[in-house]
């Protein structure tokens, strides 16, 4: 980002309450260098980008703007006091840097009373919460105090039991410090292959799971630590479709951090993204009740926890809500409700993709290919595929990049487009090979469409559908190559062209069998 931008997008970040805030913190110091900046502060937040030349003009001929680099630097170090000075209540490392800097300020002042006084203070708070990292700072200034003091034996008990407690602190630390390097290692290789079905790539999700740590939940010796557990729990059995115990780790992650509510307060990312997952796996066990009393608590929680819900989380809950929504209509073959949600989903995507939510947007992107696709608009849905398939973001998500050619090809055959299937159908192969993703379900689907090319007549496209089915079928029931009807009811859609129904209504009567 550009030196000249850094303070627009800083301003621009801003809340409704922060800018507020901000102002009464200036007029609170008020001084007329303030009341310049607090000036220069309005003409920066009203500009939709930035715009220096237009700023210089607007303050022609005032002294303040003579050296602007200083004024720039200056309100942006402002903005930044006003901001801590706000996050001091709902931050908690905010709070413990304060009271820290606090014991400093009180010991040179040699107030060792108060200064004792403001460490115990930080020492309930790093208990409770279990803020590992921050004790040993906190046993460092225990330590000075001491120091002060006449030696008695009273003394050195306690300085003993102080370094025992730092000993034990750091090493809860590299408990959870273990656990979420396996947690990183899991996820981030999830997030780039997405459900894989390549059976090297399941053994390296066995290897994460042969740490020791991994033996138990009652190795994790902190609230933190078990939730890492839990997550890591609930994503492996996710990759190998063991959809129950997904389910059952979910539920205990986000019972982890209810049933320590200190924890979920300050954790409320991994809080919402907990309840996110318990969402998922309502929908891919197709509890309908469940899901929808999970979805009401889930699209609670920027009221309920409006405190501890900073505005980027606050979005976040939305976005993942519709994602889900949207994803269990489909499921279910409800495409015409799903056709309901389809206007925000678009209004979300236009509005631009939060970097941290990319992945959410490549599957958003697919729902509503696949939405159109069950409504029979096959040209939308194409139009749909070909934004995700020239996204940037092929590098998260892989699976659902080679599904959405796929489906493309499908939604070609749809319109007897035969040249772009054709045309389609090697390119994506090419694709398929390069990721290596031809796995069995490919192999048969791409196999098929090939023949689709020479088939001459109804009755001989119905013997391959009905061949298809069969060997579909079989893939279906192995639990490597299920998850690739997860995002496509092939089944369903074979059905519709042998009975001459709509996908739709196969797919609801296939879920009720």
């Amino acid at each position: 980002m550009a030196a000249n931008n850094q303070l627009f997008q800083l301003i621009q970040s801003l809340t409704r309450a922060e800018k507020g805030y901000f102002k009464k913190y200036c007029t609170r110091y008020a001084t007329d260098n303030n009341s310049n900046y607090l000036r220069l502060f309005a003409a920066i937040e009203k500009q939709q980008r930035y715009d220096e030349q237009a700023l210089l003009k607007a303050f022609e001929g005032e002294r303040f703007i003579r050296q602007f680099s200083v004024a720039k630097n200056y309100l942006y170090k402002m903005v930044m006091k006003s901001l801590r000075s706000y996050n001091s209540e709902l931050s908690l490392d905010v709070q413990l840097s304060e009271l820290m800097i606090n014991v400093e300020v009180l010991f040179r002042k040699g107030l060792t009373d108060l200064c004792a006084k403001e460490l115990r203070k930080a020492t309930r708070l790093v208990k409770r919460y279990e803020v590992f990292h921050k004790y040993a700072e906190i046993a460092k200034w225990e330590k000075y105090l001491y120091g002060f003091n006449a030696y008695s034996l009273s003394m050195e008990k306690r300085i003993e039991g102080i370094y025992e407690e730092e000993i034990s602190s750091a090493q809860k630390l590299v408990n959870v410090t273990e656990y979420a390097r396996l947690s990183y290692q899991l996820f981030n290789k999830s997030m780039k292959e997405g459900m894989t079905r390549d059976v090297e790539a399941l053994k390296e999700y066995d290897a994460i799971l042969r740490h020791p740590l991994m033996d138990g939940e009652y190795l994790a010796e902190s609230v933190m630590a078990k939730c890492h557990f839990n997550n890591i729990m609930a994503k492996y059995y996710e990759v190998h479709n063991d959809y129950e115990n997904f389910h059952e780790y979910n539920k205990r992650f986000v019972d982890t951090l209810e049933s320590n509510p200190d924890h979920l307060t300050t954790n409320m990312r991994g809080y919402i993204h907990s309840v996110y997952n318990l969402l998922l796996s309502n929908v891919v066990l197709r509890n309908v009740n469940d899901f929808n009393e999970v979805l009401k608590k889930f699209d609670a929680i920027p009221e309920v926890h409006r405190k501890h819900c900073t505005d980027n989380l606050s979005e976040a809950v939305p976005v993942l809500s519709l994602n889900a929504r949207i994803y269990f209509l489909l499921i279910l073959g409800k495409f015409k409700e799903a056709l309901e949600l389809t206007e925000p989903i678009i209004a979300m995507i236009q509005k631009g993709v939060n970097p941290q939510y990319q992945i959410t947007f490549v599957e958003l992107s697919y729902f509503l290919a696949y939405t159109y696709f069950g409504n029979g608009d096959y040209r939308a849905s194409i139009r749909w595929l070909n934004q995700l398939i020239n996204e940037p973001y092929a590098d998260l998500r892989e699976d659902l990049f080679c599904y959405a050619r796929i489906l493309n090809l499908i939604n070609h055959f749809e319109l007897e487009n035969d040249i772009l299937v054709q045309y389609n159908l090697k390119s994506t192969y090419r694709y398929l090979a390069k990721m290596k993703k031809v796995h069995r379900f490919e192999e048969v689907m791409l196999s098929f469409l090939k023949t689709l090319l020479r088939t001459s007549d109804q009755i001989e496209l119905k013997k391959e559908l009905v061949v298809l089915k069969a060997d579909l079928s079989a893939i279906a029931t192995d639990p490597f190559e299920h998850n690739a009807f997860d995002h496509f009811d092939f089944i369903s859609w074979i059905d519709s062209k042998l009975e001459r129904k709509t996908f739709a209504a196969m797919v609801m009567r296939n879920q009720q069998l």
